[in-house]
């Protein structure tokens, strides 16, 4: 592709190593889908705060510069972000930078939008999770009307209208690279019900758990999972004893990505219980590998013929009953990778010329 320049990603946290599939997947497919048309040659990631080790490393042929901020606070912030700074300063003198594309309204954004003034150098930002929030202390730093703003769904454009009076100028979900799921083994163990997804209040698994135990009356030997690590995993244990679901619940703790695609694509049921969401990448793998998917109200899920809503815990448990009755697999594409992968490569071309 003849695009003008590199495209340089700011990035809170990526991959350590090429082995390292749990840190936000969803961008690491992106990262590769990129490369197979850009080539890593133009291509940067910086990544602010993980890994924690300062370095600059190889991941699939991309150059990633880690700053290893370490989510820390005050004057070290401001170190990382001097940090980020000299890295764009060395690339721009060695190369020309064609785009900033910042993830998260975060610091990454911001880094970008001051850097893009200097160097004349057009920045744009994929709004990611609650960063359209009025409670983002960072909307209030960043001049929206000088990016490209990209959201991963309806509801986060409207949600980032709604705090600042800026819808985003393009909707472009997270994709799949789908060769990600071949070849997965058959050996991984099957569930009628699998949650996946940090332990941690947002992803009300205390809802799941009522869930369940709705159902077991008439299912008494249901089988569910939650794939995840986190804060209420003792807190999650314990309910789970409490309700004597003890044989119906396992927790899984951390899984590396590719045993949670084997397990999906032996399993019934993907039951998301999130109080908030942008998207819900999860969903999407469950939905390619044949799950039915019931969901909580979030992000652009009422508006999806392939995943079953409910508002209660008595509707949820009725729409996992159904599901758990329909024996069909089929899988189903949330949004064509080739499709998303255009976009953004349309807007890489349009401000780097």
């Amino acid at each position: 592709m003849n695009l003008n320049g590199k495209v340089i990603f700011l990035i809170p946290g990526f991959a350590s190593d090429e082995g390292d599939q749990n840190c936000l997947p969803y961008l690491q497919d992106l990262m590769l889908l990129l490369k197979d048309k850009l080539g890593s040659d133009r291509m940067e990631i910086i990544a602010f705060q993980y890994p924690f080790q300062r370095s600059t490393y190889n991941w699939h042929g991309i150059q990633v510069h880690a700053m290893g901020g370490k989510n820390r606070k005050g004057i070290s912030k401001l170190l990382t972000w001097i940090r980020v700074w000299t890295v764009l300063r060395n690339i721009q003198a060695k190369s020309t930078i064609g785009i900033l594309h910042a993830f998260w309204l975060s610091e990454t954004a911001l880094i970008a939008q001051i850097f893009g003034f200097f160097h004349k150098v057009h920045s744009m930002v994929t709004i990611m999770g609650q960063d359209p929030l009025k409670s983002n202390k960072y909307l209030r730093l960043l001049k929206l009307r000088k990016f490209t703003l990209i959201g991963v769904s309806n509801f986060v454009s409207e949600e980032l209208e709604k705090s600042s009076g800026h819808p985003a100028d393009d909707v472009i979900p997270h994709v799949l690279k789908t060769e990600n799921f071949a070849n997965l083994p058959e050996s991984e163990p099957s569930y009628d019900i699998l949650g996946v997804g940090n332990l941690y209040p947002l992803k009300n698994y205390n809802l799941f758990i009522e869930i369940v135990e709705i159902l077991v009356r008439d299912f008494p030997e249901l089988k569910c999972g939650i794939a995840g690590s986190g804060a209420q995993h003792d807190d999650l244990l314990k309910l789970i004893s409490a309700k004597k679901l003890d044989k119906n619940i396992e927790l899984l703790g951390e899984t590396q990505r590719s045993k949670v695609l084997a397990i999906m694509k032996n399993s019934t049921v993907f039951l998301h219980t999130s109080q908030y969401e942008s998207q819900g990448f999860a969903m999407s793998e469950a939905l390619y590998l044949g799950m039915k998917v019931v969901s909580t109200p979030v992000s652009d899920t009422e508006s999806n013929d392939s995943i079953q809503c409910g508002k209660t815990p008595q509707e949820l448990a009725d729409c996992v009953r159904i599901a758990l009755g329909n024996k069909t697999r089929e899988c189903v594409v949330f949004y064509p990778a080739e499709k998303a992968v255009g976009k953004y490569l349309s807007h890489y071309m349009t401000f780097s010329k």
